[in-house]
């Protein structure tokens, strides 16, 4: 092969392995915007767990809280009303056999017998219907961060379902998607820039906590707020939009 051929090529392969090099260094510096980006905290919804009567909410609506603090008191005591007996009718009815037996309109047999059942309807009168004892439930807050209550106030009565409130954690957690492209550009540990849509104007740091695999969204990750954003309103499924910084 000719040796001006040779040169050539050789200088081809060279000048393409340095422009492939560059591209690659532009590639690793320069940001990367997500085309999807969601809030997912983990945050449960605090539910009252017993039908009662909210007793006390014990802080302010987004105040904060650790995890294990009670944030609500339930009155959970109930009086079983099917068991109750009312005693009046009870009492009218043997005074009612005590008339006729004395007038001779009933027997002996049935004035005793009107007689014992008043005094066992007495009896479970006073044993269900008569005062309880309080039996209170404390509710627990799931997270550290800010507790956002519901649409309850105390004195409301609640069911076992009712929604207390949730705890809105103090580092939020983001999936974003990317190209497929970026596969090899992300780590984990990077550094980011998010902003929740719902609040624009704040621009949070944050670092890429997990990879996931490839799927028909993209390239998925997961990354850490690194700043307290529990004083935010943040709920999952909340937009974001978040920037891998250069490295």
């Amino acid at each position: 092969m000719n040796k001006k051929i040779i040169l050539t090529l050789i200088s081809i392969i060279l000048i393409s392995g340095i422009a492939f090099l560059l591209y690659k260094r532009a590639d690793l510096n320069k940001e990367i915007e997500t085309f999807s980006a969601n809030v997912i905290n983990d945050n449960e919804i605090i539910t009252a767990g017993d039908n009662g009567t909210v007793l006390s909410l014990k802080y302010k609506n987004l105040e904060k809280v650790k995890v294990g603090d009670i944030i609500a008191e339930l009155d959970i005591s109930s009086t079983p009303k099917s068991n109750c007996v009312n005693e009046k009718e009870a009492s009218d009815e043997y005074k009612d056999a005590a008339i006729m037996y004395k007038d001779g309109v009933i027997s002996k047999e049935e004035y005793d017998k009107s007689l014992n059942e008043y005094k066992e309807e007495t009896k479970n009168t006073a044993k269900n219907c008569g005062p309880k004892s309080q039996v209170i439930k404390s509710i627990y807050a799931n997270a550290d961060g800010v507790i956002s209550y519901s649409d309850i106030k105390e004195g409301d009565s609640v069911k076992f379902d009712t929604e207390i409130g949730t705890v809105n954690q103090e580092n939020a957690n983001i999936k974003a998607y990317f190209s497929p492209k970026y596969k090899h550009r992300i780590k984990e540990g990077d550094k980011a820039k998010i902003t929740i849509v719902k609040y624009p104007e704040k621009v949070f740091e944050g670092k890429v906590s997990s990879i996931d695999k490839i799927d028909i969204n993209g390239q998925g990750i997961t990354l850490k707020v690194t700043q307290d954003t529990s004083d935010l309103l943040i709920k999952n499924g909340d937009a974001a939009i978040v920037v891998l910084l250069k490295k």
